[in-house]
């Protein structure tokens, strides 16, 4: 076969794929959706439905009165000599109702739709953010969950108003194209004719709707990869990377192909939608308008059949007829955007979590915690993180987790703290399965400090207690952050405890260095009194002084407590009650330290290793 005729069949195959892959793409019109995003929007957004829908309905009584009615009764009342008093006491009665509903109108668009998005706004975006907040770690693995997001976010809102704008607009529009059509009819049937040719150019709606959708869905991954490029270049904890290597060429050239990608789909989708929408606009209307207009003026000037002032209606009528009959298009192009819109609003809402929590899950209550077979795959990966743990924790117990970067260590808190459940095997509390407790309950029984821990833009009081302050909070920050040794740093400060961390919304913010943003989650783990601590690397900014004093003083502060620290500094596990060694996914050593240190096995080795560098250092130094 030559290599002309295999290029020619790779490519038709190629376009095979891709005309498949559009036709996955192609979102399905369900009515459920319009539906269900109706009664949303009423429920969350009842006020601006209905006071929109009144205002509607009169301002279309209104504007048929005043615009298109008026002329037959005035133009007729002339030609037949009715009292000029009669005539202009309709004009002024339509006029002065038709001003009152515009300002009406007026006060309701300008000042009070306004309040009403906020409220509506605020009260849909709560539900996303508190789904978000209930969405398990696993679902954040996962890529598509950050665009089904900003779709959600957008959708939620976007979904009530495209409902509540299609509901309104379409009961104006039968209410406007009643009166019209009663109007057109009496006057010539044949003049509702060509207010339909409209109506044929409305396919070229649903198929731009169409279109519009899959240019959305196309669109949400390339802006997400646009936006973490640009929050790279304006973060603080980028910027020394950004400007000490030349990862920064590596994400302008992300930034760079994000963006050539939105330009190319711009200018093919975009294109075809701007060119639809085109012709369903401009070619429908012109048709129609222009079509009957010619018609009624030789019925008028040359047949003589209806009469000046019908022919003043019609020429004023039709237009709002063909308007009418073509907005039925644009009907139902907020139709099918308020059905996808409300369709990723309900796909983030109904995301299964892998973690779920049992509605009749028992209050949790601190015990012993037990791994037995416990084994973990993450989403996506090819081999088990960890394999067969068994491991036992006794409740007052103070235990080490060590082990080389990779071995497991995190995960296993993770799994113990139910951030994951195990692919296999079980973990207790008390003797009870995990997965028996109410999960809120379960997880408020641990004080955990992660590695990476976050500072948020709040002051330092409501970033260690975890929530705004109240009365007599004060006495507790303050023996918190005595605790974790950072008091002082805090209490110079002018505003104290009061002082506002990072520099988001504040110039004057609080920037702490690594070992101080620890000691503030260290203090978190203070004020919240927790039976069972769990540090992860508490120590990793710390000097080994301010390491020594720190597990000091946590071990007095803990006294009785669980406590469970994951730690690649050895010294730190030399006062544990137990150390567990991780290695490859599976507890490879567990005793007290003088337990392994006679054991003479890997960790006994990872000893001796650390403390020879400690010491070759001091040599070198005395040198």
């Amino acid at each position: 076969m030559s290599e002309f005729v295999k290029d020619r069949r790779e490519k038709r195959a190629e376009r095979k794929r891709e005309r498949a892959e559009q036709r996955a793409k192609k979102p399905k019109l369900r009515l459920g959706n319009i539906i269900g995003a109706l009664f949303t929007g009423i429920r969350y957004t009842s006020e601006k439905f209905f006071c929109e829908l009144i205002l509607r309905i009169l301002d279309t009584v209104t504007n048929f009165l005043s615009f298109t009615y008026i002329l037959k009764v005035v133009v007729d009342g002339l030609t037949e000599q009715r009292p000029i008093k009669e005539l202009i006491l309709y004009v002024v009665v339509t006029f002065g109702l038709l001003i009152v509903v515009r300002v009406l109108g007026n006060s309701y668009w300008n000042c009070i739709l306004p309040i009403l998005d906020k409220v509506g706004e605020r009260r849909m975006n709560a539900i996303i953010y508190n789904r978000a907040l209930t969405s398990d770690i696993a679902n954040y693995e996962d890529p598509s969950m950050y665009a089904l997001f900003g779709r959600a976010v957008s959708g939620g809102v976007g979904s009530t108003e495209w409902a509540r704008y299609w509901l309104n607009s379409t009961i104006s529009m039968i209410l406007s194209l009643g009166l019209s059509s009663w109007l057109a009819l009496s006057i010539d049937p044949v003049l509702f004719i060509f207010a339909f040719i409209p109506v044929v150019c409305n396919f070229a709606s649903k198929k731009s709707s169409t279109l519009s959708r899959i240019f959305d869905v196309e669109k949400s991954e390339l802006y997400r990869k646009r936006d973490y490029v640009q929050r790279v270049f304006y973060q603080r904890e980028y910027a020394k990377e950004l400007r000490l290597t030349n990862i920064r060429n590596v994400m302008f050239d992300r930034f760079r192909e994000a963006v050539e990608e939105l330009i190319r789909l711009t200018r093919t989708r975009g294109l075809r939608i701007a060119l639809l929408d085109f012709m369903f606009v401009f070619v429908g209307r012109v048709a129609s308008v222009i079509g009957a207009e010619i018609y009624t003026v030789y019925r008028a000037i040359v047949s003589n059949t209806v009469t000046v002032g019908d022919c003043l209606v019609v020429l004023n009528n039709i237009t709002t007829i063909s308007c009418e009959m073509q907005s039925i298009g644009g009907n139902i192009r907020y139709l099918m955007k308020t059905c996808y819109a409300y369709q990723d609003w309900k796909d983030f809402i109904n995301r299964k979590n892998h973690v779920e929590n049992r509605p009749d899950g028992v209050e949790a209550q601190p015990g012993d915690i037990e791994f037995s077979g416990v084994t973990f795959r993450y989403g996506g990966a090819d081999t088990d993180t960890l394999r067969g743990i068994d491991l036992k924790i006794k409740q007052g117990e103070r235990v080490a987790v060590v082990g080389y970067n990779g071995a497991g260590k995190t995960t296993l808190v993770k799994l113990m703290m139910r951030l994951y459940d195990p692919s296999s095997g079980i973990i207790t509390l008390g003797g009870r399965d995990i997965r028996e407790y109410d999960l809120k309950s379960y997880r408020n029984i641990f004080g955990v400090v992660f590695q990476d821990y976050k500072q948020f833009a709040l002051s330092v009081a409501e970033n260690v207690l975890g929530r705004p302050m109240r009365d007599g909070d004060e006495a507790i920050v303050e023996d918190a952050l005595r605790r974790a040794g950072i008091w002082d740093k805090i209490s110079e400060l002018p505003d104290g405890m009061y002082t506002q961390m990072t520099r988001e919304f504040s110039e004057d913010g609080l920037l702490l260095s690594g070992g101080q943003s620890q000691m503030l989650a260290i203090a978190s783990v203070y004020a919240h009194g927790s039976p069972i601590v769990i540090l992860d690397e508490p120590s990793s900014a710390l000097d080994p002084l301010a390491e020594r004093e720190l597990y000091r003083q946590m071990y007095s502060a803990c006294e009785g407590k669980t406590m469970i620290f994951i730690s690649h500094r050895l010294s730190s596990a030399v006062s544990a009650d137990k150390v567990v060694l991780v290695e490859d996914g599976v507890v490879r050593e567990c005793g007290s330290h003088e337990e392994l240190m006679q054991l003479d096995g890997k960790y006994a080795e990872m000893f001796r290793a650390q403390a020879e560098s400690y010491t070759d250092a001091e040599i070198s130094e005395t040198e």
